[in-house]
């Protein structure tokens, strides 16, 4: 199993970014889908890393194009302060900007059940919306 601490980005501050979350209307079994396949490949601090991944950007320019470069493919996304995750949720910049991964567990390592971290997580990602540089990709008859 490969260790999320080895592909963390240093010296990156979340505070001012907008984290942009591929959306839909089954968040809460999309995000234990996606902590389950996270924990299959990595793990932080020695355990299991349950979380999920998602794309930051700074600014509506940086925002717009995170949403037709990474998130195209996707009708809904969720637009999300970092300010409003960073005290409750551990988030680090991972792999190649503009990839975060947003860590089921709290920074202060303080133990909360992960379906109550679910459960505030889906509170601050609100509704989703719709992704105006979503391309509809039409599948081929063969």
């Amino acid at each position: 199993m490969d260790r999320l601490e080895d592909v963390i980005r240093e010296g990156e501050v979340a505070d001012d970014l907008v984290l942009l979350v591929r959306g839909g209307p089954d968040t809460k079994e999309k995000i234990l889908l996606h902590a389950d396949r996270l924990a299959d490949i990595f793990t932080f601090n020695d355990a299991p890393a349950r979380g999920l991944s998602l794309f930051a950007a700074q600014g509506d320019l940086d925002a717009w194009t995170v949403l037709g470069d990474q998130l195209q493919n996707y009708p809904k996304y969720f637009r999300i302060p970092a300010a409003s995750v960073v005290e409750r949720f551990v988030l680090l910049a991972t792999f190649r900007n503009p990839h975060w991964t947003l860590l089921l567990q709290t920074p202060d390592g303080s133990e909360v059940p992960e379906d109550q971290l679910i459960d505030e997580l889906v509170a601050i990602m609100g509704k989703a919306l719709d992704n105006p540089k979503w391309v509809k990709i039409r599948k081929r008859r063969r």
